[in-house]
């Protein structure tokens, strides 16, 4: 190892001393050489000017006298320049007087001559030179002489080749010298470090040599190998210590995992007995919401059928007597009852997002002025009614008469809050909102809002704001279904709501809507008619179905007696039949939630499929999201709620069949 650092050090100074010496020759000769080149091209150029020149003077007489014998035997003493290979005299017109070749090598002297100059071609030097006395031209001197550049280069490397030659062997000698002075001390540290690896004894000391910058090398070595000394020492009796306490630690880690174990079995009994306990209390609170549900509905349906019975009952006793006279204030009551029933299931289904819809591009700003002297004959003239209403609101996609609904029950509530009167605001704007559902983004929604100066609510009334049947109102005043309803129609419509209240300050409900690119439609309250039963006015023929009888042939019966042939089945596979005879079928009516494998929406598409265009009127007391498209039908499909008086019914068929407006 220790012959290879040698060989590698000595190999390194080596070559750095020799190629020090040899770019320092190198350049120095190539400056030289440049310098060289320059000067022999001057002095050439200059030699063969002066000649010219001295020819110029002998070859004036010859050119005044018009002589050529004399000017030849004057370019023939060019003999003794073997360096001239030709040369040529031209006279005052640029005409050749006389020449002269060295030989044929020379080739043929220029026919005329060119300015006066000199050019170097090659291997040649030209020089032209003007003949002149007292001023005036005469003629021309031409000279070409011999330019060996490349054999002056080819010996000045020669020499130069033998002085680098020597002057590297003289570096050789030098660099053997230094070398051994300046790879000893490196040497000496290289064999002290091995000595130390090997024997892990830190007291080996490196001599030093020498003052200099190796001196320093080696007092830092030596430096280092106390400190490293020193450091390993403590190391060694820090290792004494952390080995026996790893042994303690072992001990401990060891009483700690029996501990551990204990710990776990005692936390996953206990685990198990908090999930049994919270599992109950789920279970009692959801029986607790449920009871309360059905509790709240029982009692409200409860009265209601007791009226509706009560009525039947009495209608009865008076047709045994006789006495018809009153029938028509026990119908009128036992309507109302049945009404406020049907009320109370479109709330319960408004609750669950499960009523039938009919969304409309709907402009919020101009339903909210269509209602406004409605929102304040219901609100009372103790409660002051305002409207902030953004002038470029955007329109929603939602059905409006139970937007109408939603907004009137919220001005009820309002009312409710402000027993003594007060303030209530709406107001309508355009935002931009974080998606509803929890998915990344954001989406445009129209939001409208009801403010109230009322009593407000406390956090735990708030929290339970939306619970159906829960009412801080007296008995007797209100269901706890409003909020319900409202909450479950916005959700159903694609937006949210939010409340802000606090106890005395008052409430504000927002309503956030999904907007709607599309303009708005004009609008038209479905309400039963106040004409009575519409006629037909032509012998249109109706497919009834409906799997419960009774209903099935009241609506048979009604649409006979208003001119209408009528055809019944109970269900899907029964009316397939009729629909693939050759019979007239104009209309069908049927029930969604028909049974035996084929509801309503898909016995309409199997009807369309046989009979293109045929118009369909659906008819649900449960709607589904599955079941009706999300609510969204063509222009031949219309949709009914049950439960339904028998003149909206005949409306809305006279309305498909025959274009009868609605009123």
């Amino acid at each position: 190892m220790m012959r290879s650092i040698r060989r590698s050090i000595s190999r390194k100074l080596m070559l750095v001393v020799l190629a020090t010496t040899f770019m320092a020759l190198l350049v120095s000769a190539l400056a030289m050489l440049a310098y060289d080149i320059r000067d022999y091209r001057r002095s050439w150029v200059n030699d063969l000017t002066t000649q010219a020149n001295i020819l110029a003077g002998v070859s004036l007489p010859a050119l005044e006298f018009n002589d050529p014998r004399v000017a030849r035997e004057n370019l023939e003493q060019l003999k003794a320049r073997p360096g001239i290979l030709a040369a040529a005299i031209y006279n005052q017109d640029g005409e050749l007087f006389a020449s002269y070749v060295a030989d044929r090598s020379a080739g043929l002297v220029p026919r005329l001559p060119d300015p006066p100059g000199s050019t170097i071609d090659i291997d040649q030097i030209l020089v032209y030179q003007a003949i002149q006395a007292n001023g005036e031209k005469f003629g021309t001197i031409y000279l070409q002489g011999r330019y060996d550049l490349l054999g002056r280069i080819g010996t000045y490397l020669a020499i130069l080749a033998v002085v680098m030659a020597a002057s590297l062997m003289v570096a050789a000698l030098v660099a053997g010298w230094l070398q051994a002075a300046i790879t000893q001390p490196i040497l000496s540290v290289a064999d002290i470090a091995r000595r130390v690896v090997e024997k892990r004894d830190f007291s080996l000391r490196v001599a030093k040599p020498t003052e200099d910058e190796i001196g320093m090398l080696v007092d830092a070595f030596n430096s280092m190998l106390s400190e490293v000394g020193q450091r390993t020492a403590e190391l060694r009796r820090s290792n004494d210590a952390l080995i026996l306490e790893m042994g303690e630690r072992r001990h401990a880690e060891e009483a700690l995992r029996q501990l551990n174990d204990t710990l776990e079995h005692r936390i996953a009994a206990r685990t198990a007995e908090l999930e049994t306990a919270h599992e109950q209390l789920r279970q009692a609170q959801k029986m607790e919401a449920v009871g309360q549900l059905t509790g709240g509905i029982a009692h409200d349906f409860n009265n209601l059928l007791a009226g509706i019975v009560a009525n039947l009952e009495m209608m009865q006793v008076r047709i045994a007597q006789g006495r018809t006279g009153d029938i028509g204030r026990y119908v009128d009551s036992a309507m109302s009852s049945a009404d406020r029933a049907a009320s109370l299931t479109h709330r319960l289904l408004a609750f669950s997002r499960r009523q039938a819809l009919d969304p409309k591009p709907t402009s919020i700003n101009t339903l909210v002025r269509s209602m406004e002297d409605l929102i304040r004959r219901s609100v009372g003239p103790a409660v002051q009614v305002t409207t902030d209403l953004a002038p470029d609101l955007w329109n929603t996609m939602c059905d409006p008469h139970q937007l109408e609904n939603a907004l009137l029950n919220l001005a009820i509530n309002a009312r409710d809050a402000m027993p003594h009167g007060g303030r209530l605001h709406i107001e309508s704007r355009n935002t931009t909102q974080d998606n509803a559902d929890g998915k990344t983004g954001s989406r445009d929604y129209v939001a409208i809002s009801v403010s109230d100066s009322g009593v407000g609510m406390a956090p735990e009334v708030l929290a339970r704001a939306f619970d159906p049947f829960f009412t801080t109102k007296p008995l007797g005043q209100g269901t706890g279904l409003g909020l319900s309803m409202v909450y479950g129609f916005v959700n159903q419509s694609g937006g949210f709501i939010r409340i802000q209240s606090e106890p005395r300050e008052g409430t504000t409900v927002w309503l956030y809507m999904p907007r709607h690119a599309g303009s708005e439609e004009a609008q038209q309250a479905l309400k039963p008619s106040s004409e009575g039963l519409h006629p037909a006015r032509a012998r249109h023929a109706v497919l009834v179905v409906d799997d419960e009888a009774p209903i099935r042939q009241m609506a048979a019966e009604m649409l006979e007696e208003l001119g209408y042939e009528v055809l019944e089945a109970g269900d899907g596979p029964q009316a397939l039949p009729l629909l693939q005879s050759g019979r007239r079928i104009d209309l069908l009516v049927t029930d969604i939630g028909l049974p035996n494998g084929m509801n309503g929406r898909q016995l309409a598409e199997a009807a369309r499929g046989l009979r293109p265009g045929l118009k369909v009127l659906l008819i649900t007391g449960y709607a589904q999201a599955g079941a009706l498209d999300e609510g969204r039908f063509d222009a031949d499909t219309s949709l009914l709620t049950k439960p339904f008086r028998l003149d909206a019914f005949a409306a809305r068929i006279a309305a498909m069949l025959e274009g009868v407006p609605q009123a």
